[in-house]
């Protein structure tokens, strides 16, 4: 094959330092577009965002050539230097989580993302990424989640 094509698509999600609620409501809109400008200047395409006060869920496509870490690297630093103008203090815990994402399940993922406000009304984001990493089989050490 003479070219690279490739559909991939991740559920990513990380929060803010200490999950400090520094994204407040009147910011979401605005930092929902920086994201999405982000995810593009790389290529990408973002499916679903929300910035809940204390982490993001992103649902994007990345390019071949363009890994999530890389892509987390890039979003991460320059989100944070464009909130940190905003919001004083604002910072990203270190580290990320995410899980691809089939075709079949799209649909659910971009719901998930998008009704975020309402989840959280239920439960915490703790809990929520502990359901996601059991979902996923993610192995993980309690001790470094949360720092």
């Amino acid at each position: 094959m003479g070219q690279s094509l490739t559909d991939l698509l991740y559920h990513i999600t990380f929060s803010t330092e200490g999950r400090a609620p520094l994204i407040a409501d009147g910011i979401r809109a605005r930092f929902h577009g920086y994201l999405v400008s982000l995810i593009a200047e790389l290529k990408g395409q973002v499916v679903a965002v929300y910035a809940a006060p204390d982490h993001v869920h992103l649902l994007v496509r990345l390019p071949a050539a363009v890994s999530v870490s890389q892509a987390l690297r890039v979003v991460k630093a320059n989100s944070s230097r464009w909130a940190a103008e905003i919001v004083k203090g604002f910072a990203w815990q270190g580290g990320y989580a995410a899980f691809t994402v089939g075709h079949e399940t799209v649909e659910t993922a971009r719901q998930y993302v998008e009704n975020q406000a309402l989840h959280h009304a239920r439960t915490d984001y703790r809990e929520e990424l502990l359901r996601l990493f059991a979902e996923h089989g993610v192995d993980y050490d309690d001790q470094y989640l949360w720092s």
